[in-house]
């Protein structure tokens, strides 16, 4: 399956890096994360392991994956990882409803990324809609 990098290469985007925005954003799928859906980039395999340690700091409010409202994460929100891929929860509630029942949150779900989940993509301060 094919990444979203190839899509963003052939259309010449290019965008700064979520963690030092100062540098532009290596748009290669190692230096790729998903939180929340949503597809961030780092500019370097440092500010990469930082975003994927503490996304809090950098991606601003998210939407519950269970719960659907938005929320502003922070060192103590709940959070399941999935190979490169991040959830962030509002809340222990809507965390236990996620693991009793994942069915209603399928959409939410991480799973692998390609060109038609693109709609709807945010990286830094770009936003690409289909």
């Amino acid at each position: 399956m094919q990444g979203p990098e190839a899509l963003l290469g052939m259309l010449s985007v290019s965008f700064r890096g979520i963690v030092d925005e100062d540098q532009p954003a290596i748009l290669e799928p190692e230096y790729r994360t998903a939180i929340n859906r949503h597809l961030f980039w780092a500019s370097s395999e440092e500010n990469l392991e930082m975003l994927r340690s503490t996304p809090h700091k950098y991606t601003g409010r998210r939407i519950d994956p269970v719960s659907h409202s938005w929320f502003l994460p922070n060192v103590d929100s709940p959070r399941r990882d999935a190979a490169v891929d991040i959830l962030l929860f509002a809340s222990v509630n809507t965390l236990d409803r996620f693991l009793e029942d994942t069915e209603p949150c399928a959409g939410h779900t991480p799973q692998p990324l390609s060109v038609s989940t693109l709609g709807g993509l945010t990286a830094g301060k770009l936003r690409y809609t289909r």
